[in-house]
C-alpha cells in the first residue's frame, strides 16, 4: 500500500491566480514552485465532518511535517526543495490568502535556537482561497460544477490522477505542468481551446521566450496539449487544446496525433537548420601556432605557445 497519495481524486483552483500580472495570486506564491507546492498539501489533506457533502469536500485541512512534505517538492529530475525553502514557499501563501497556519500559531516557532527548521514538527495548514460553486444538470443531464459568483469563482479543474500521471508516468517538472494548467483555464470556454500568444503567457508566468515554446513541443510530444496552426493570409496564429481527462488519454491521442505531429514537424525543420548553422570559428584553423599579432609580444614563447610574465 502505498502511503502519502493524493487523499482526493480532484480538487479546485480559482481561476484568477493567473490573473493580475506581477500581483497575481501565482506571482505571489512563488510561481511553478509554490503552486506545485500548493498541490501536494492534497497528499496530507485530512478529511472531516464539517457539514453537508460539499462542504466536507471543499473544506481542505492540511496536517504536516516539513520533512514529509520535502521528498515531494521535486520542481525537475534532480532537486528537491530545502526545508527553508518550504516554509518561505508557505508564509507567501498565507500572505497572499490561499491558506492560513494554525499549528503552530507563529511560523517563527517552526525555527530552533540554531536556525535550523523543525522538520518533524507537527504543522497544521487550512485552504482559504477555495472556488464556491454549486452543481447545475448540463444539457447532457451531466453534474456539472457552477461558480457562484463569477467574478471570484471560475476556476481550474485539478485531477491528480493527471498529476500523477504528468510527474511520474511522462517525468516532467512543474513548468510543464503549470504551461498545462494555464491551457486549461483559458480552454474553460464552449470551443475548449484556449487562444494565447507565447508573449501573454510569458507575461503570466514569468518564463521566457524560448521556455514556453520548448514546453509547448514536450506537451505536444507527450499529447497532454494539441497545439493546432491556423494561418489566415500572412499571419500565423495557435490553438491549444489541452487533454481534460485522465479517461479520455487514448481517444485524445488518436484524436490530435496529426494536428501534434504537424506542430512538431514545424519546428524540428527549424531545430535542424539551428543546429546546422555554421559556427563563427568553423574556418579557424587550428593547426596555425598563432594569432596575427603583427609582431611576436614581449615574453612570448614560440616553441611553448605560452606567455612568460616578464617584470
Amino acid at each position: 500500500m502505498k502511503f502519502n497519495n493524493f487523499a482526493l481524486s480532484s480538487t479546485k483552483i480559482k481561476s484568477n491566480w493567473f490573473e493580475g500580472g506581477k500581483k497575481s495570486i501565482y506571482k505571489q506564491i512563488g510561481e511553478e514552485e509554490g503552486l506545485n507546492l500548493y498541490l501536494q498539501l492534497f497528499r496530507f489533506r485530512l478529511h472531516q465532518m464539517v457539514g453537508t457533502q460539499k462542504e466536507n469536500y471543499t473544506h481542505h485541512i492540511f496536517r504536516i511535517t516539513i520533512g514529509e512534505l520535502t521528498k515531494f517538492t521535486k520542481i525537475n529530475l534532480t532537486k528537491k526543495l530545502t526545508h527553508k525553502q518550504i516554509v518561505d514557499l508557505l508564509k507567501k501563501m498565507e500572505k497572499a490568502g490561499i491558506i492560513k497556519l494554525h499549528t503552530p500559531s507563529r511560523w517563527n516557532q517552526l525555527v530552533d535556537d540554531n536556525g535550523k527548521i523543525k522538520s518533524d514538527k507537527l504543522v497544521v495548514l487550512e485552504a482559504t482561497d477555495v472556488p464556491n460553486t454549486y452543481v447545475e444538470k448540463n444539457e447532457k443531464g451531466q453534474d456539472v460544477d457552477k461558480p457562484v459568483n463569477e467574478d471570484e469563482d471560475w476556476y481550474v479543474p485539478i485531477n491528480f490522477r493527471m498529476i500523477e500521471y504528468i510527474y511520474n508516468d511522462l517525468s516532467l517538472t512543474s513548468k510543464e505542468l503549470t504551461v498545462y494548467l494555464l491551457l486549461m483555464k483559458l480552454s474553460n470556454g464552449g470551443e475548449h481551446k484556449a487562444t494565447i500568444n507565447i508573449n501573454t503567457m510569458k507575461d503570466r508566468l514569468g518564463f521566457s521566450n524560448e521556455t514556453i515554446l520548448e514546453i509547448l513541443k514536450v506537451l505536444n510530444k507527450n499529447r497532454l496539449v494539441a497545439t493546432y496552426v491556423k494561418r489566415k493570409k500572412k499571419k500565423i496564429s495557435f490553438e491549444h487544446v489541452p487533454l481534460k481527462s485522465f479517461n479520455h488519454i487514448d481517444s485524445f491521442k488518436r484524436v490530435n496525433e496529426e494536428q501534434c505531429i504537424k506542430f512538431l514537424n514545424r519546428y524540428k525543420k527549424k531545430d535542424k537548420a539551428k543546429s546546422e548553422k555554421s559556427s563563427p570559428f568553423d574556418n579557424v584553423d587550428e593547426a596555425v601556432e598563432s594569432d596575427d599579432w603583427g609582431s611576436i609580444p614581449n615574453g612570448y614563447n614560440k616553441e611553448t605557445g605560452e606567455i612568460e610574465i616578464i617584470l
